[in-house]
């Protein structure tokens, strides 16, 4: 999807950013230092020494600088430096400390006095405080705010909209897990935004988002392995892309010629929480909500000045009766008690022993008429019988009766129920880095993350009551990282990078009970779990439709960018290439969904000529035949060149193009794209009774017999011309004016074209969902008129899914 973004201009004291240092990107994981060197009559001092040593890792280079009197260090790992200005005749400067942040180009403007080599002065940096070499909009996050900041669950993320642009959900301290929240960065989605860990794309490219349970979670390292953040929100240059909206990218620490190391805890515990409104209401005890998060970081050198590490756990324990999961408020009709044999049903539901207008007598009309529930229970179904007798294994009901009776003795009367049975989560995480200096000019760093979640969740539905709907979700990260970095000359230096971010995710139900337990034919013999089970307004049961849903994703990423300086231009080009597979085994809602329009519906479970109406007392089933599994695969290119050119000391202007090629996702070797042609639907303006298959495509590489009418589309994709565009090239401008030339007053400006990658989820919602592997079945109204509660899916589905024709209702929307 291409996107214009708007024109970014304006005068830095107007905007939040007055006080933000001079950026110009260097890469995800970097940043440089200018340094521009005059005598005492502000004249440029050629041929100055500069002499760079990192603080942390005592690493050295030494440059001149050029005919503006300046030198730029380009591809700087983040931290501080001393910086060292020698010239004959002049005394020598020290600067102890100058911070590099990530992303950031500082401007270091250093004036000498005339003296001689052993009057050495001392002096503190100063940095411009504001942005006056580039366009770009955003803010660091240093790894001491990070800590020092009050996350509740530990999770940098929660953070992120300290930067002016980006704006996030409000945190739920309740939620289990991470509780990342949604990031929105000047109006753009979820979804639009692009994370880097160290370098590497960690977005996820099955959901986009930071927290999916479904299609897994990124990285998420916790804060003490952090060595800063940025979140650049609009305007950034051509070296980045892939998505329109924010671009996140993530430091992790790295060892030093010091050890350090920390041992930490930090506890919550529901003791000093309070009880919730409507738990307090129905009497129910406040929920639990303990979490133990705990672990060390530890760095240091293995050879001093040359090899470095630095080494991370954290473990958190969380037992979560506050989640959404893990609580539940449910109405229930007030009529029932834990007396469950068919006469006691039948006198409490059915309509001659409740007039209108008495209490609880809206629970005791079935929804379309016909049949009632008789009062001495002879016409209750069996498996309505059997579900309100089911119980748990600690002997309690799994349809339990209500807390408590509100309105009691009115017309109004129903049950209030408040549940709350703990999550629990489990996180193991590990982080180790290493940073070898090979020789002055060449280091090689690697990097690794690893985690592992599992989730248990006691409600997957709601209003759900305790018992019959939980599950299990697994989310994990396995992140490696490669990289390189070569000064090739004074002027050239080159990082060369790889990558492999990989990210799981599975879920499972724990449902105690199955359909032939109860005495249910399941839409799927081989797939037995009780249907999920609604009852409209009450109660529900039966957790999620999936079960056992497996996801992988794999990138596999690998990359150069080459940085170049010469005279006033700084010039920096680059290419990336990546790999993206999918495979998923997607349980396609096989276990069905039956609702009922009220409880005496429920009891009934009759079909249409069974109760006399023109309407079974199963209002909707639903389910999804067949156990596809996935095999999608797209591939991505990308590559710019950048020039940040120094027209004179008051104005920079930023010119770059970017081109991306992202390759379109195809299902390999399967070819199971299913997709409409809507042109080629139209051909036949009106379709059979029995439907047409004109307009139907499906992959070239479908390897089965599609039936005549079927179009096989030219590639393997969705698309029906199956190619993805080669001509997607985005310029990028932009421009820092200093009109007062003093540094107090800058105006910034930027224009550029930025394009937004598809997720895996469109093809994916095809793939997995839809013909061949797939056959949607979903009957109401009078349609579903031969539904019983013993045999909701009449007639059988069949077994193997096939291309069904289409008709007219069945397709819908313009062309594809």
């Amino acid at each position: 999807m291409k996107m214009l973004l708007r024109l970014a201009t304006g005068m830095c004291p107007l905007v939040s950013f007055l006080c933000v240092p001079s950026l110009v990107a260097q890469t995800s994981t970097t940043g440089a230092l200018t340094v521009t060197v005059t005598d005492p009559s502000a004249a440029v001092v050629v041929g100055a020494t500069l002499l760079l040593e990192s603080v942390a890792t005592g690493q050295k280079r030494t440059e001149t600088t050029g005919a503006q009197g300046r030198y730029t260090f380009p591809l700087l790992p983040v931290g501080a430096y001393s910086v060292t200005i020698s010239v004959p005749g002049f005394k020598p400067v020290q600067i102890p400390s100058v911070t590099v942040n990530v992303t950031e180009t500082r401007t270091l403007n250093q004036a000498l006095e005339v003296g001689t080599e052993q009057q050495e002065i001392t002096v503190q940096a100063e940095t411009q405080a504001l942005q006056t070499e580039n366009a770009t909009l955003g803010a660091v996050v240093t790894g001491t705010t990070i800590s020092a900041l009050p996350l509740v669950t530990r999770n940098y993320t929660q953070i992120l909209s300290l930067s002016p642009g980006a704006i996030s959900d409000v945190v739920n301290a309740g939620t289990i897990g991470h509780g990342s929240p949604a990031i929105y960065v000047n109006g753009m989605a979820g979804n639009g935004n692009s994370y880097q860990m160290d370098g590497a794309d960690i977005t996820s490219l099955s959901s986009g988002t930071t927290n999916d349970l479904n299609f897994g979670t990124i990285a998420i390292p916790n804060p003490d392995t952090l060595q800063e953040f940025k979140v650049q929100t609009s305007m950034y240059d051509a070296s980045y892309g892939r998505n329109a909206g924010g671009s996140v990218n993530v430091v992790t620490k790295s060892g030093t010629n010091q050890f350090h190391g920390a041992l930490f805890e930090f506890l919550r515990n529901n003791a000093f929480n309070a009880n919730t409104f409507f738990s307090n209401r129905n009497g129910q005890d406040r929920p639990i909500l303990k979490q133990n998060q705990y672990g060390f970081t530890f760095g240091g050198p293995i050879i001093k000045d040359k090899l470095f590490f630095f080494s991370s756990w954290q473990r958190t324990d969380q037992k979560n009766g506050l989640d959404p999961t893990a609580l539940s408020s449910v109405i229930m009709p007030s009529q029932l008690t834990n007396t469950r044999t068919a006469a006691a049903l039948g006198a409490a539901f059915c309509p001659g022993s409740h007039p209108a207008g008495s209490p609880g007598s809206p629970y005791v009309n079935t929804r379309f008429g016909g049949t009632q529930v008789a009062c001495d229970g002879s016409n209750i179904n069996p498996v309505a019988l059997t579900l309100l007798n089911l119980k748990l294994p600690d002997g309690s009901l799994m349809i339990p009766a209500p807390q408590r009776i509100v309105n009691a003795g009115t017309a109004g009367e129903f049950g209030s129920s408040v549940y709350s049975v703990p999550a629990t989560y489990v996180e193991n995480q590990y982080l180790g880095n290493l940073d070898y200096a090979i020789s002055a000019k060449h280091t090689v760093s690697g990097k690794y993350f690893y985690a592992i979640s599992p989730q248990f969740s006691p409600f997957r539905c709601q209003p759900c009551v305790p018992g019959g709907s939980s599950g299990v979700w697994l989310n994990g990260n396995n992140n490696i990282l490669g990289r390189v970095t070569s000064i090739l000359s004074n002027s050239l230096v080159n990082e060369a990078r790889v990558s492999s971010v990989y990210l799981r995710a599975s879920n499972k139900s724990l449902d105690p009970f199955t359909s032939p337990q109860v005495g249910i034919t399941p839409a799927v013999a081989t797939f037995p779990l009780i249907p999920v089970i609604t009852v409209s307004g009450l109660f529900g049961f039966g957790g999620a439709q999936n079960n056992g849903e497996k996801q992988a994703n794999r990138t596999v990423q690998w990359a150069d960018q080459l940085s170049w300086i010469k005279g006033r231009h700084s010039v920096r080009v680059g290419y990336q290439g990546e790999q993206f597979y999918w495979d998923a085994r997607v349980y396609a809602l096989a276990r069905g969904s039956l609702s009922f329009q009220s409880f005496p519906d429920f009891l009934l479970g009759m079909s249409a000529a069974q109760n006399g109406s023109s309407f079974s007392n199963v209002g909707t089933a639903s389910a999804f035949i067949g156990t596809p599994s996935l095999n999608l695969k797209a591939n991505s290119s990308t590559a710019f060149a950048q020039d940040d050119f120094k027209v004179n000391s008051r104005l920079t202007l930023n010119l770059g193009l970017r081109w991306e090629y992202m390759g379109l996702v195809y299902d390999s070797p399967k070819g199971n794209t299913f997709n409409t042609d809507w042109d080629l639907f139209k051909t036949v303006p009106i379709p059979p009774a029995g439907g047409t298959y004109a307009g139907l495509t499906m992959g070239q590489n479908y390897p089965g017999q599609l039936p005549d009418g079927v179009y096989r589309r030219p590639g393997n994709t969705q698309l029906k011309n199956g190619n993805s565009p080669y001509h997607d090239f985005a310029p990028r401008f932009g421009l820092a004016w200093q009109p007062l030339g003093n540094g107090r007053l800058v105006v910034r400006a930027g224009y550029g074209w930025f394009f937004t990658r598809v997720t895996f989820q469109e093809p994916q919602a095809s793939a997995c969902c839809g013909p061949p592997q797939v056959l949607a079945y979903n009957l109401s109204g009078v349609s579903n008129a031969n539904a019983t509660f013993q045999a909701p899916f009449p007639p059988t589905p069949p077994a193997d899914p096939t291309i069904p024709p289409a008709s007219t209702d069945s397709l819908s929307g313009g062309p594809i």
